[in-house]
Order: C-alpha cells, then sequence, then structure tokens
C-alpha cells in the first residue's frame, strides 16, 4: 500500500512491505531465535581466557540474513520525487538509510511478473556524452497503477508550473 502526499514542489510516495501478519510473526520468532542462539554459541565458545571474536557472529548474522527479515516485517520504502531528482530511503523500523539523491530524465513504469495493476518504476537518465540510457534507481516495492497515474498528473502540473515561472508567464489560479 502506498501513500501519496504531494506539496507546491515535490511528490512524496511511501511504501510498506505487504507481509501477511502471520508471516511477520514467524519472522519476528525466527529472528529473535537466531540472535539468542548466536549469543549463546558466542559464550559456549569461550573457553579458559575471554574470546571476542565469536561475538561478531550475532552481529554478522544482523548484517546478513537478519536485516531481510527486519525489512520483511517493518520495512518501508519512501521517495521524495521532484520534476528533475528522485531522493529515497529504506526505513527498517528502528534505523534508516541514507537519503540519496540522483537526478533523473525520464520515468519508466514496468509490471515485472504478469501483474496488470502493480508496477514499480525505473528512473532513467540519458547520458550527456553517449546518449544511452541508465537507470539510476528503480523501487523495490511495487506500486499500484493508479498511484502512478497520481504520480505521472502530478509531475505534469509541476512541469507547466516550472515552465510558467522559467518563461515569465502571468500565475493562473482557478476559482
Amino acid at each position: 500500500m502506498s501513500i501519496i502526499t504531494y506539496d507546491a514542489l515535490n511528490i512524496y510516495v511511501s511504501t510498506k512491505v505487504p507481509t501477511h501478519p502471520f508471516a511477520k510473526g514467524i519472522l519476528w520468532i525466527i529472528t529473535i531465535c537466531m540472535v539468542v542462539a548466536s549469543f549463546w554459541l558466542a559464550i559456549a565458545l569461550q573457553e579458559d581466557k575471554p574470546n571476542p571474536l565469536p561475538f561478531l557472529l550475532p552481529v554478522f548474522y544482523m548484517l546478513t540474513l537478519g536485516r531481510f527479515s527486519i525489512w520483511n516485517i517493518m520495512g518501508e520504502e519512501m521517495m521524495v520525487i521532484s520534476t528533475t531528482h528522485i531522493s529515497h530511503q529504506h526505513n527498517y523500523g528502528f534505523w534508516k538509510t541514507k537519503l540519496k539523491t540522483h537526478s533523473y530524465t525520464v520515468i519508466e513504469p514496468y509490471s515485472g511478473e504478469n501483474s496488470e495493476t502493480q508496477l514499480k518504476l525505473a528512473f532513467i537518465k540519458y547520458d550527456s556524452d553517449t546518449k544511452l540510457p541508465t537507470t539510476v534507481f528503480e523501487n523495490a516495492l511495487k506500486i499500484d497503477l493508479k498511484d502512478y497515474q497520481k504520480i505521472i498528473e502530478c509531475l505534469e502540473d509541476y512541469k507547466i508550473d516550472d515552465l510558467s515561472r522559467e518563461k515569465g508567464f502571468p500565475i493562473f489560479i482557478p476559482n
């Protein structure tokens, strides 16, 4: 499910991972069991003298498989779309990735595996020298077709407003 808001300059899209509540519960149990088991193993590997190396097991787990479990439990993808730039960030519930911004030229939708109502977005930039397309960002979670249409309509309105300001046209306010 996507939440789309917008202001005078940007479109804000927030999409949560669509995981079934039962699967979320199972993932929580597995994640907690794995962290406890890896700490137990790290303590069991201690001999006469302290050895901090086995305590890297829980850290290694959380950076690999645990991260994917947490993403499927609480994951959320956030995008800020303007007429020329895309900013994106992933939220894992208790930490967020760094906000990254890329310039783009065009948005290409694609449905992937036989989905007529949901699609992903690819933000493409054309190289100025070779004129070849390069994908600068592709969203991880699918959005509904109606949400995509709403994003495109807002972007077209923003582009018209940008052109009006750039060319010095008078501001048009509908009553």
